[in-house]
């Protein structure tokens, strides 16, 4: 992807009404993970960088680093994940921090006790608070203030379980019969009062693949063969600049907040595609 093309999907996101951000700042990133359990000996030197928005960065040094173990996972830090630490800042009862304890690190909460003590506390019962000793060799390195989750991988035969249903539902579609789809648009041409509101018509049978994804062009001549005298014919135009926002999606996406109309005019479209789903017997 060029830099025009990202520019492009940037503005396209930007107006759906969501807030990307560019990756334009390096932040060191070490190799070896830091342990959620026992505290073990310090990470190597800084091996590599990440990029990452700078609107993400605060004023203080940062750093990435890995982390493995299970002492966590209450706070939902688990093995693979990477954590963002920033030195020099305040902390408080709670945090989770970067500790280093006789040259050994670990991942922790920040806890205080009534007398005063810090603590460095698991999110797992099966680990036990560790209590920073005055004559020990320890200290702070900075907060965790982001957790990077490891990238989500699913079923691979559950996905293929979903694609095969899905052909099977867009074979069964096919077969709605030619007399069932001239029969709906007959039952519902009497609901259009404007020529765009075919739109939601072509949308009930474009989801059910009895035209094509685009295919306005066929689907005009088919409503001028089923009602030739209607005074509301559709055109191709219209219907593509209707094809927006969750319009371009199936019926049961439709949004509200999230369609090029509003209002009244948007549940009337929606009450025109749910009277052709029933006419075709289909949802």
């Amino acid at each position: 992807m060029n830099e025009k093309e990202l520019r492009e999907l940037f503005c396209d996101m930007q107006m759906k009404g969501l807030s990307p951000l560019i990756c334009d700042t390096k932040v060191p990133l070490y190799e070896t993970a830091i342990p959620c359990g026992i505290p073990t000996a310090g990470y190597d030197d800084c091996v590599d960088s990440v990029l990452l928005p700078k609107e993400l960065l605060s004023m203080h040094p940062e750093f990435m680093i890995p982390v493995k173990g299970d002492s966590m996972i209450g706070a939902n830090i688990e093995s693979g994940d990477m954590v963002k630490v920033v030195t020099g800042v305040a902390l408080h009862d709670a945090d989770i921090v970067l500790a280093s304890i006789d040259g050994d690190y670990t991942l922790k909460a920040y806890m205080t006790d009534g007398n005063g003590r810090v603590w460095l506390v698991p999110q797992n019962e099966a680990y036990t608070p560790i209590m920073l000793e005055e004559d020990s060799l320890a200290m702070i390195v900075g907060k965790v203030v982001e957790v990077v989750k490891r990238a989500p991988r699913v079923n691979f035969h559950d996905c293929l379980a979903a694609i095969r249903r899905a052909q099977m539902g867009r074979a069964e579609s096919h077969e709605i019969a030619p007399q069932t789809v001239s029969a709906a648009i007959r039952e519902v041409a009497p609901m259009i009062k404007m020529a765009r509101q075919w739109y939601a018509v072509y949308r009930v049978l474009a989801d059910h693949n009895v035209v094509g994804e685009h295919d306005f062009a066929s689907f005009v001549e088919l409503v001028a063969a089923e009602v030739p005298t209607h005074d509301k014919q559709p055109k191709c135009e219209e219907m593509q600049r209707m094809a927006s926002l969750s319009f371009a999606k199936h019926v049961r996406l439709w949004r509200a907040d999230n369609a090029p109309v509003t209002g009244q005019r948007f549940v009337y479209y929606l009450k025109i595609a749910h009277r052709m789903q029933e006419m075709l017997g289909v949802h």
